[in-house]
């Protein structure tokens, strides 16, 4: 259930699947993690990586995407598992990092991303995240028309190139504090910076 309907009592509908694991003591600390590398011709590469680290109080994750063959960085649900669940990126924003479209042209993409969560305490429970992305388009489109009259033709040849460049940045962290059994503290921030710069001849 979500945050609200586990502290009031209040079911609201909203509801989610998850696993309660329990971890033997020698087994409360480790990590786990998956690279994938492809490579084609015309100097075409997709890299994607992620690495989770868990302790009992501290769990923390990376990931990391590279490719310049116009696909998004991440898909929708691996931004959900690296944020550890549906209800938490939608906390962090609810979008999943990265273009949501291809765009016309070549489109080079870099991205990055962290999240930490720690438990104080019992009361004291600590979720940091942050993202990076940009994004390089090139665009070059040319076009050749040709008029006719009773007297002549002619030709006319347009040629627009442009280049756009996106740095993306977002940083979304919660803070929680269980005050007693009735009263919770949640302090919560959101940062977001998107930055255009355009080119066109």
């Amino acid at each position: 259930k979500s945050e609200e309907a586990e502290f009031t009592g209040i079911d609201d509908g909203v509801e989610e699947k998850t696993i309660n694991l329990t971890l033997k003591e020698g087994y409360k600390n480790g990590g786990f993690g998956k690279i994938a590398a492809e490579a084609g011709t015309e100097d075409t590469r997709n890299v994607k990586l992620n690495y989770n680290a868990f302790g009992p109080k501290i769990q923390a994750s990376v990931i990391g995407s590279h490719n310049n063959i116009n696909r998004q960085s991440f898909s929708f649900n691996e931004y959900v598992d690296f944020l550890g669940g549906l209800q938490q990126a939608i906390s962090a924003g609810g979008s999943y990092f990265g273009n949501h479209e291809a765009p016309q042209g070549i489109n080079t993409q870099n991205a990055i991303g962290s999240n930490l969560n720690v438990d104080f305490s019992k009361k004291l429970a600590l979720n940091l995240n942050y993202l990076y992305a940009d994004q390089d388009i090139n665009l070059r489109k040319s076009s050749l028309s040709k008029t006719f009259t009773d007297d002549f033709s002619f030709s006319t040849q347009d040629t627009i190139t442009s280049r756009q460049n996106i740095f993306n940045h977002r940083i979304s962290g919660k803070l929680k504090y269980k005050l007693n059994p009735s009263i919770n503290l949640t302090l919560t921030t959101k940062l977001f910076s998107l930055k255009n710069h355009d080119n066109n001849k």
